[in-house]
Parts: structure tokens; C-alpha cells; sequence
């Protein structure tokens, strides 16, 4: 399934709740650099403002398939994505986060 993701164009995430960090399908597809287009829900988290692409409704979403489609993926913008997603998702980041909550210490 990564190596899929990995030579997608783009990842299409439409999620009526919104992008959030439950989403594992585009957890998947960051962590392979893939573009992600999602929505904005009742329960978007910001956090994935810029690291996704966010359309507020149906036609937004539709309108920002096309554009990103016309555009061929950036090396440099899929290595962003890659060090938003080891800095935000990656399991030892989320490790070393929960460690320190639980003992309310540093690693």
C-alpha cells in the first residue's frame, strides 16, 4: 500500500468529519511524502493546515483536485511533507511526546 501511495499524484481524503489525526489513510500518506487533499469538517485539526491540502466544501474540493492534478508533484515539497510528518506523526515522535506526558520529564 505505500509504495502505492508513494507514485500517487494525489491522495483524494474527503472526510465529512474533516482531516484529522484519526485518519490513518492520510497518516499513511504523509509519511510517504504523497500530496493529500481532504476537507474541512466539524472536526478538522489544524494541525494538518499546510501539511494538507483543505477544501471547506464540495466544489472547493473538486476545483483543487483539478489544479493540483495540472501540477506535476516537487521533489522539495514531497521532503517537506516527509519532515512535517517525522515531526508531527512519526511513531517515535508520538513515543517520545506520550513518555514525557506520562512522567512529565524528557527523554
Amino acid at each position: 500500500v505505500l509504495e502505492a501511495l508513494s507514485r500517487a499524484q494525489l491522495v483524494l481524503a474527503p472526510f465529512v468529519d474533516g482531516a484529522t489525526g484519526r485518519r490513518t489513510s492520510i497518516a499513511a500518506a504523509l509519511c510517504v511524502g504523497a500530496r493529500v487533499l481532504s476537507s474541512r469538517g466539524h472536526l478538522f485539526d489544524p494541525a494538518f493546515e499546510g501539511a494538507v491540502t483543505i477544501a471547506s466544501d464540495v466544489v472547493d474540493f473538486v476545483s483543487r483536485a483539478k489544479e493540483i492534478w495540472a501540477t506535476h508533484p516537487n521533489q522539495e515539497e514531497r521532503n517537506e511533507r516527509l519532515r512535517w510528518f517525522q515531526a508531527n506523526l512519526d511513531a517515535t515522535t508520538l513515543d517520545k511526546a506520550l513518555y514525557e506526558t506520562v512522567t512529565g520529564s524528557e527523554s
